[in-house]
């Protein structure tokens, strides 16, 4: 992974001031991590990626496939068709506000999710269960 970001910011010609400057990482972390002197965190090399036009899923395959960083047990064809199911779904979604609010919800929960304790996932678990089934009612009544 860090190759491939190091090679591809480098086939760019791009240095690491003027990716920083696009991606919002700091130097001295764009650096470090090309190095092999720190980790990044999945949102950072997402920005990485992004900046350099690379698709995340070809950053990340060879974490994602180890079972390393915040992947925990799932397998890269796993969490690749979950991100097309959550793709195909979400552009379906019609309302922009709406869809917005979604994108803002998986922010919220990838962020807090790693402060969380199993009663307070499990929890939040069973609110977002709540919220599906009264959406699914709704349907059915609408």
């Amino acid at each position: 992974m860090r190759r491939r970001i190091q090679a591809q910011r480098q086939k760019l010609d791009v240095n690491v001031v003027e990716l920083s400057k696009t991606c919002g990482v700091p130097v001295g972390h764009i650096v470090d991590f090309e190095n092999g002197l720190r980790d990044l965190g999945v949102d950072k090399i997402q920005k990485l990626s992004a900046a350099l036009g690379m698709p995340i899923a070809i950053t990340m395959k060879d974490v994602i496939s180890q079972n390393t960083d915040k992947a925990g047990d799932t397998t890269y064809d796993e969490l690749r068709l979950q991100g097309l199911e959550l793709n195909r779904a979400f552009v379906d979604v019609k309302d922009v506000t709406l869809r917005r609010d979604i994108v803002l919800l998986v922010h919220a929960i990838s962020k807090q999710e790693k402060h969380m304790s199993e009663d307070e996932i499990k929890h939040a678990r069973l609110k977002l269960e709540q919220l599906v089934a009264a959406l699914r009612q709704s349907t059915k009544n609408g």
